[in-house]
């Protein structure tokens, strides 16, 4: 059975952002982006739990060939999955698990 996913306001800036950084970087390469992070999402939507804890309840997924990790949140009870971040790993690790919805 699949979970609900439910994208924060900040992690759909952050992923829009990344989606411009590398579509001006390289055409194409945006759309490749957002491809890798839908596979992501497509595996968290229906094995939300397969994903370590790191800190607290926050889990956290890698993105194949990006530098990207995608910080969620899974309630068992209602099964719905929150995005809280698309984050890039180079930035300071302190930003990755703060609570923006």
């Amino acid at each position: 059975m699949q979970s609900q996913i439910v994208i924060s306001t900040h992690a759909a800036k952050e992923l829009q952002e990344s989606f411009e950084w590398y579509e001006n970087l390289l055409l194409g390469l945006g759309f490749r982006f957002i491809e890798f992070v839908d596979k992501v999402f497509g595996i968290i939507e229906y094995y939300p739990e397969s994903f370590p804890k790191k800190k607290g309840s926050f889990r956290e997924a890698s993105v194949k060939r990006f530098p990207y990790l995608i910080i969620y949140e899974y309630s068992p009870k209602t099964d719905i999955v929150y995005i809280l971040h698309i984050f890039n790993s180079y930035q300071s690790a302190r930003k990755k698990h703060n609570r923006k919805r």
